[in-house]
């Protein structure tokens, strides 16, 4: 003998029924819904963060967390002029910095960028802008700020690449005059600074910043190291805003994680 869902199945494929009489159809087709519904929610959320270089759907929602606990931290301080800085290079510092840059501009906040690392310039090739002029012809007072600014994507975020001066850390003074000067035009100014503990530049640089947010190679860096920048930067008198722990694995699924 047919169970009734075998009958009322033959009923709605013999056009006897309507199928949305039938409750499990009506749950999947709701269960359809919501899914589609959630999909076009995140593809706008995704289409509205103007985002020049490429980040993936979890990175990208993992900086956006990083974003809210940077944002809360800094404004219990009212800091504005923060530092990106590692303890040695290959951290990712350069695409974290430009990752919550992206997201802030994204929400509605006026960012500037400043590539700071002479060493080793990483901004202009990932937002794809030429490396000069820049910082450097602009310190130098060979260029203007209006000439040599690089506005991303019309939203809220510009960019000052290094230029091709390895003299950035040595005009410390004209710096520290064009960050006091454009703070009161951006909500944010962000430093790309060299490695603390490979550069000696570093921590005079750092000093130009109100605080310093510290990437973390996750399997990579030595705790050691850690804790050397950590004391460096204390004994020069820079606050660190926190730490990010940079290309984490997971050795669970990373819902688990996320429900721990």
């Amino acid at each position: 003998m047919d169970n009734i869902q075998d009958v009322l199945k033959r009923a709605r494929d013999e056009g006897k029924i309507d199928a949305t009489l039938l409750p499990w159809e009506n749950k999947e087709r709701e269960r359809d819904a919501r899914a589609l519904d959630d999909e076009q929610t995140r593809d706008r959320a995704v289409q509205l963060q103007p985002r020049p270089l490429a980040i993936s759907e979890a990175f990208l929602s993992d900086m956006q967390r990083t974003v809210e606990n940077l944002k809360t931290e800094a404004g219990k301080k009212k800091w504005s002029v923060l530092g990106f800085a590692s303890a040695r290079e290959g951290e990712g510092t350069s695409t974290l910095l430009a990752a919550a840059a992206t997201i802030l501009a994204g929400r509605g906040d006026n960012v500037l960028l400043l590539d700071v690392h002479s060493h080793r310039p990483a901004l202009n090739a990932l937002f794809n802008k030429a490396l000069s002029p820049g910082l450097g012809e602009l310190l130098a007072n060979e260029v203007d700020f209006d000439n040599c600014i690089n506005s991303i994507a019309d939203r809220g975020l510009d960019l000052l690449t290094c230029g091709n001066h390895s003299g950035v850390s040595s005009a410390s003074d004209n710096l520290s005059a064009l960050i006091s000067e454009k703070r009161d035009h951006y909500d944010w100014i962000f430093l790309d600074l060299p490695p603390v503990i490979q550069y000696a530049e570093a921590l005079g640089l750092s000093k130009l910043c109100e605080a310093v947010i510290l990437v973390v190679g996750a399997n990579k860096t030595r705790r050691e190291a850690v804790r050397a920048t950590v004391e460096q930067l204390a004994r020069a008198g820079v606050p660190v805003l926190g730490s990010i722990l940079n290309r984490r694995k997971f050795y669970l699924p990373e819902g688990i994680y996320n429900r721990l």
